[in-house]
């Protein structure tokens, strides 16, 4: 990416990249038009993480933008090896601004999935590791902590995001199922996200004043969850 690039939307054309490659997805036809996703997706998509990075600093002074397929931009190849639909690569794109001094993915951070009419902002940790889970019920149950994470919660939601996550179907061992936030405790992953029809921002350099819009509404989770998984790498 040359310094002077600056996004300016994705294109129809990235859309249509899309979806012929969710018709041929299949590596000779990848090979055969990685070209156009190197300018139609790749290219736009360094730019918009440069772009969003500084102004994401104001608001989150530790985040990580960092242009680069394996940081912030997800690989197009799709890890197969325990999944049921052996389709090579992905039909989307997705981006990752984080948080922390841990792996990336054991973050809480700020998510753009972005596909042929749809767009997809969230915030949040889609797993936590052993020792977060551990943090999590503790702080879940915490006087302070967990009444905290239910404030933040109600704070997203009045912002339009949906609360969500990965959870187990009973409470676990060793937490009371009468305690008032028994069902809180049962996340393995939590996130607050918004999935709308794609934008006419999407189109232009106003989809990085737009995400910063939506994911300042989930500030307050992303932080809580920030917070936990800070405590939970110094308890390690």
């Amino acid at each position: 990416m040359s310094p002077t690039d600056r996004f300016n939307g994705f294109s129809l054309q990235a859309e249509d990249f899309f979806r012929a490659l969710a018709q041929n997805n299949n590596k000779p036809w990848f090979e055969e038009h990685r070209k156009q996703y190197d300018e139609l997706i790749l290219r736009p998509a360094k730019a918009l993480v440069a772009e969003l990075g500084p102004p994401m600093a104001q608001m989150v002074p530790g985040i990580h933008a960092e242009p680069m397929v394996n940081k912030s931009i997800f690989k197009i190849f799709r890890d197969t090896r325990f999944a049921r639909d052996k389709s090579p690569f992905k039909d989307h794109l997705g981006l990752w601004l984080w948080e922390g001094q841990g792996p990336r993915m054991e973050c809480s951070g700020f998510y753009l999935h972005f596909e042929p009419g749809r767009l997809m902002l969230g915030a949040g940790i889609y797993g936590f590791s052993k020792a977060q889970i551990e943090q999590y019920r503790s702080d879940v149950l915490h006087p302070q902590r967990g009444p905290a994470l239910e404030r933040a919660l109600a704070q997203v939601g009045a912002r339009g995001g949906v609360v969500d996550g990965q959870k187990l179907k009973r409470v676990p061992r060793g937490v009371d199922p009468d305690h008032p936030r028994a069902a809180l405790a049962r996340y393995t992953g939590l996130w607050v996200g918004v999935d709308e029809p794609l934008p006419d921002a999407a189109r232009s350099a106003a989809l990085v004043d737009y995400c910063l819009e939506r994911w300042s509404g989930m500030l307050p989770l992303h932080f809580w969850l920030a917070e936990m998984a800070e405590r939970a790498l110094a308890a390690a």
